[in-house]
C-alpha cells in the first residue's frame, strides 16, 4: 500500500511522536510511506534520518492541495492520512483533485470544519473516547465515521527501559551531579500552561520541606517561553532552585522514567495522554489529572491515581502517598505495565490503522437494480 501523511508542524512532541511512530511502523510492514511538511523541523530531520521518503511540496502555500494531488497520484499513492488541521486542509483539497481517500487522525480536540468536511472524504480515527465523542458532538460525526484507536507507544524497544532503577537513578544523579540518597518525581511533556508545570512547581513548595531526597524533573521542550520562564522564576522565588531540574527536550525519556519514583500529569486537559501511557509501559507509578482521556488510561484505582485538575493540593497528596508506600507505589506500577504493555502497544494500533484503510479501499458491490423495482 502506499501512504501519504500530511502533518503541518515544526514541532516535535506527541503528535509527532505519533506520526514518527506510525509511518516507521507502516514502512516495517511493507507500506510505501511518505510524508508532507509545512517546512523544515525536528519531525523532518528524524525521518530523514531513517531514510523515509519526504513529499517536496510544502504544507501552507494556497496551491499547496493541487501539489500534492498530482504529486500524490504520480505516485499511486492509496491513502492520503492526515494530522492536525492544517494537514488536513491540504489533505482535503488533494482529495478532492485526485479522488484519493482521507483518513483524517484526530490528536487534539478542534473545532476547525476541515475534519468535518476529511469524514466526507473517507474517516476519522479519533486517540481516545474523549476525542470520538467531542467530534460527534460538536461537528456531528456519523459514528460510523469515526473510529477509536488508542495511540501506541514503542518506548519498550528502548533499552533504556529495561536499565534497573537504582542505575538509572544513578545515572541521572550524576548528570545533574546530585549526590546523597534521591528520589525523582518527573513531568516529561511540553512545557505550556495545558500540561500544568506550574502545578507542579506549586506542589512540589508543599512536598520539599518534609521530603529532602525529592528532586523534580521537568522535561520538555519550552513550547510556550513566556509560560516556561515563569514557571522556573516561581521556582526560584519558592526556594526550589536546586530541586527543580529544567531538564528540556530529551530523547531519553525511557532513562528519565526509570529512574524516577513517581511520574505527575497534571495537564489541564489531555485529548489521549501518551505522557500517562509511556510511565505505564515502564514501570513508573503514575498520578494524572481527572480529564479527557486519562480516565480511561487508568479506567481502576489499581493502576494509578487520578486527581482533581487544577487541584496543587490533590497533586502534592498523589504525590506523597506514592512517595510514602513503595510497595504499594511498585503494585500500582506492576499492574498498570502489564495492562499496557498489550493495550497500548504499536502493533496493535498498526493493525487497526491498517483495517480502516481496507475499509476506504475495499471495493463496495453495487446494489442490485432489481431491489429498486
Amino acid at each position: 500500500m502506499r501512504i501519504a501523511h500530511l502533518i503541518g508542524t515544526t514541532e516535535f512532541a506527541g503528535t509527532e511522536q505519533m506520526v514518527l511512530t506510525i509511518v516507521q511502523g507502516q514502512r516495517a510492514r511493507g507500506h510505501q510511506v511518505y510524508v508532507g511538511f509545512r517546512e523544515k523541523g525536528k519531525l523532518r530531520e528524524y525521518l530523514e534520518e531513517r531514510g523515509i521518503d519526504v513529499l517536496e511540496p510544502k504544507i501552507g502555500p494556497l496551491s499547496a492541495p493541487a501539489k500534492f494531488a498530482t504529486a500524490c497520484r504520480d505516485l499511486g499513492i492509496d491513502i492520503l492520512h492526515s494530522h492536525l488541521s492544517s494537514g488536513t486542509y491540504v489533505a482535503v483539497g488533494a482529495s478532492i483533485l485526485s479522488g484519493i481517500p482521507v483518513v483524517d487522525h484526530l490528536h487534539v480536540y478542534s473545532r476547525d470544519i476541515s475534519h468535518r468536511i476529511a469524514a466526507g472524504r473517507g474517516a476519522l480515527i479519533a486517540v481516545s473516547n474523549s476525542v470520538n465523542e467531542y467530534y460527534q458532538k460538536q461537528h456531528r460525526i456519523h459514528p460510523g465515521k469515526i473510529h477509536t484507536i488508542l495511540n501506541g507507544s514503542p518506548i519498550r524497544q528502548d533499552p533504556d527501559s529495561r536499565m534497573s532503577r537504582s542505575l538509572a537513578r544513578e545515572v541521572v544523579a550524576e548528570e545533574l551531579d546530585l549526590k546523597g540518597p534521591l528520589r525523582f518525581v518527573t513531568l516529561a511533556a511540553r512545557i505550556r500552561h495545558q500540561k500544568g508545570q506550574d502545578l507542579l512547581i506549586e506542589a512540589a513548595a508543599q512536598i520539599a520541606p518534609a521530603y529532602p531526597d525529592v528532586h523534580f524533573l521537568i522535561v520538555g521542550a519550552d513550547e510556550d517561553p513566556i509560560f516556561a520562564e515563569s514557571v522556573f522564576t516561581r521556582a526560584k522565588e519558592l526556594g526550589l532552585a536546586s530541586r527543580v531540574h529544567r531538564l528540556g527536550f530529551r530523547r531519553d525519556i525511557a532513562k528519565l522514567l526509570r529512574a524516577s519514583e513517581v511520574a505527575v500529569v497534571p495537564s489541564r486537559f489531555e485529548p489521549f495522554g501518551l505522557s500517562s501511557v509511556e510511565p505505564m509501559l515502564v514501570g513508573t507509578p503514575l498520578v494524572a489529572s481527572r480529564v479527557g482521556g486519562i480516565p480511561e488510561l487508568l479506567h481502576r484505582p489499581e493502576l494509578g491515581l487520578l486527581i482533581e485538575p487544577e487541584s496543587v493540593d490533590a497533586l502534592a497528596r498523589g504525590i506523597t502517598t506514592l512517595l510514602d508506600d513503595p510497595k504499594w507505589a511498585a503494585c500500582i506500577a506492576e499492574n498498570a505495565e502489564a495492562e499496557a504493555r498489550d493495550r497500548y502497544s504499536v502493533e496493535s494500533m498498526l493493525d487497526k490503522i491498517d483495517d480502516v484503510y481496507e475499509s476506504l479501499l475495499t471495493p463496495r458491490p453495487h446494489p442490485d437494480p432489481s431491489f429498486a423495482q
